[in-house]
């Protein structure tokens, strides 16, 4: 199911160049469906325990957000969707 808070492949492309340094130890979900679901509970500011079925499971998208916030990756990223939001 799509969200209207999914990426589209072109957003992916300005962000990726911000997650290139970004290599969890556990990883066994595609980034593009972590980042995703992410951006949903930014987005609606949903609990994370409440993030839809559909989604991954919500401890491993908190997972990766704690460890991007910890890199500053999320607010590189979300800096990067707005220059490319502005620029279109």
């Amino acid at each position: 199911m799509a969200y209207p808070t999914d990426l589209t492949h072109l957003q992916y492309m300005l962000i990726k160049s911000s997650l290139s340094g970004y290599v969890p130890k556990l990883r066994h979900y595609p980034l593009f469906r972590i980042i995703n679901a992410i951006l949903y509970v930014v987005k609606t500011g949903c609990q994370w325990y409440m993030l839809p079925k559909d989604f991954l499971p919500y401890r491993i998208v908190y997972h990766h957000w704690r460890s991007l916030c910890e890199r500053h990756i999320i607010t590189t990223m979300l800096h990067e969707l707005v220059k490319g939001k502005r620029a279109a």
